[in-house]
């Protein structure tokens, strides 16, 4: 089966991107919420604790990545509350 054109099909991981996504995916239930459920960003000490315990590189490059995908969800998730109203 040909996945390449499918709908449902994830993105290519760009190079360098590996470890930040597979460090997302493990971590995917270390997100913080508000109390009217609102997204306020990962739980970065349980982050650091999973990256240590899956033995990825804790360079400062990585928290960007992931700094940068908390910017986008955040925004993402601000724009989706703004629209509710």
């Amino acid at each position: 089966m040909d996945c390449s054109s499918c709908e449902g099909r994830c993105p290519d991981v760009m190079n360098g991107n590996l470890e930040a996504l597979e460090l997302l995916q493990a971590g995917a239930s270390q997100i913080r919420i508000g109390g009217m459920g609102g997204f306020i960003g990962y739980d970065w000490v349980a982050l650091r604790a999973l990256a240590e315990d899956y033995g990825f590189d804790s360079s400062p490059a990585l928290w960007k990545k992931i700094r940068a995908v908390e910017t986008v969800v955040a925004r993402n998730e601000a724009k989706k509350i703004k629209e509710r109203r």
